[in-house]
Protein backbone atom coordinates (compact mmCIF):
# COMPACT_ATOMS: atom_id res chain seq x y z
CA UNK A 1 0.00 0.00 0.00
CA UNK A 2 1.21 3.39 -1.12
CA UNK A 3 1.14 6.04 1.72
CA UNK A 4 -2.18 7.97 1.87
CA UNK A 5 -2.66 11.40 2.70
CA UNK A 6 -6.42 12.62 3.88
CA UNK A 7 -7.05 16.48 4.46
CA UNK A 8 -10.03 18.43 6.11
CA UNK A 9 -10.44 21.60 7.10
CA UNK A 10 -13.24 23.09 9.27
CA UNK A 11 -14.39 26.63 10.47
CA UNK A 12 -14.77 26.71 14.40
CA UNK A 13 -15.62 28.97 16.80
CA UNK A 14 -13.49 29.76 19.78
CA UNK A 15 -12.48 27.69 21.89
CA UNK A 16 -11.62 25.33 19.24
CA UNK A 17 -11.68 21.92 20.36
CA UNK A 18 -10.17 18.99 18.75
CA UNK A 19 -11.03 15.28 19.83
CA UNK A 20 -8.30 12.69 18.91
CA UNK A 21 -8.31 8.97 19.05
CA UNK A 22 -5.15 7.83 17.54
CA UNK A 23 -4.12 3.64 17.31
CA UNK A 24 -1.10 3.66 16.13
CA UNK A 25 1.79 6.40 15.23
CA UNK A 26 2.52 9.96 15.90
CA UNK A 27 0.43 12.80 16.69
CA UNK A 28 1.43 16.82 15.64
CA UNK A 29 -0.33 19.58 17.22
CA UNK A 30 0.41 23.20 15.51
CA UNK A 31 -1.38 26.62 15.85
CA UNK A 32 -3.14 27.51 12.44
CA UNK A 33 -5.50 30.22 11.28
CA UNK A 34 -7.94 32.00 13.56
CA UNK A 35 -11.42 30.15 13.05
CA UNK A 36 -9.94 27.15 11.71
CA UNK A 37 -8.98 23.79 12.32
CA UNK A 38 -7.13 21.72 9.45
CA UNK A 39 -6.64 17.71 10.19
CA UNK A 40 -3.86 16.08 8.23
CA UNK A 41 -3.74 12.48 8.34
CA UNK A 42 -1.27 10.11 6.89
CA UNK A 43 -1.25 6.46 7.18
CA UNK A 44 2.14 4.96 6.25
CA UNK A 45 2.81 1.60 4.89
CA UNK A 46 5.30 -1.22 6.28
CA UNK A 47 3.55 0.13 9.91
CA UNK A 48 1.06 -3.24 9.92
CA UNK A 49 -2.40 -3.05 9.67
CA UNK A 50 -2.50 0.19 7.37
CA UNK A 51 -4.55 -1.55 4.82
CA UNK A 52 -7.73 -2.18 7.42
CA UNK A 53 -7.23 0.94 9.30
CA UNK A 54 -10.18 3.21 8.92
CA UNK A 55 -9.76 7.22 9.45
CA UNK A 56 -12.94 8.89 10.36
CA UNK A 57 -12.77 13.21 10.61
CA UNK A 58 -15.60 15.20 11.23
CA UNK A 59 -17.17 18.16 13.19
CA UNK A 60 -19.58 17.37 16.17
CA UNK A 61 -22.69 19.41 16.41
CA UNK A 62 -21.37 21.60 19.13
CA UNK A 63 -18.29 22.12 16.67
CA UNK A 64 -15.99 20.21 18.25
CA UNK A 65 -13.38 18.62 15.34
CA UNK A 66 -13.60 14.70 16.09
CA UNK A 67 -10.48 12.51 14.47
CA UNK A 68 -10.39 8.76 15.27
CA UNK A 69 -8.55 5.89 13.79
CA UNK A 70 -9.54 2.40 14.30
CA UNK A 71 -9.19 -1.22 13.21
CA UNK A 72 -11.43 -4.25 12.51
CA UNK A 73 -12.11 -6.40 15.68
CA UNK A 74 -9.73 -9.63 14.53
CA UNK A 75 -11.71 -12.60 13.69
CA UNK A 76 -10.14 -15.54 15.23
Amino acid sequence: MAEETIERTFAVQDPARLRLGNVRGSVVVLPGAQGQVQVTAVKHPGLGGEANTLVEISQAEDGTVVVETREPEAVW
